[in-house]
């Protein structure tokens, strides 16, 4: 299962920010690993703890609960991003 997160209004979580993409980044949840990942597929860059994502969808990312989740890049002066709670059952 996946969801995205972008300004697009067909994206599951709609997020407006001067630095968000339209298709911004998906989550991806994969049972059979009980995992959860996230790929940027933004222009702009996604964040997780700090760290740039591989660019375009190049790769995924597991995520983990604490993760720090920004959709810009933390040097500027606010940031914008999502605490990840992940709770699998």
């Amino acid at each position: 299962a996946t969801f995205s997160i972008g300004t697009d209004a067909t994206c599951a979580l709609k997020v407006k920010g001067p630095l968000v993409s339209r298709s911004h980044a998906v989550v991806e949840f994969q049972p059979e690993k009980g995992s959860v990942y996230i790929v940027d597929t933004s222009t702009n860059g996604t964040f997780l703890n700090g760290k740039r994502l591989p660019p375009k969808a190049s790769a995924k990312v597991m995520l983990s609960h604490g993760d720090e989740l920004l959709l810009q890049d933390p040097s500027h002066a606010a940031e914008f991003g999502y605490m990840v709670n992940v709770e699998l059952s």
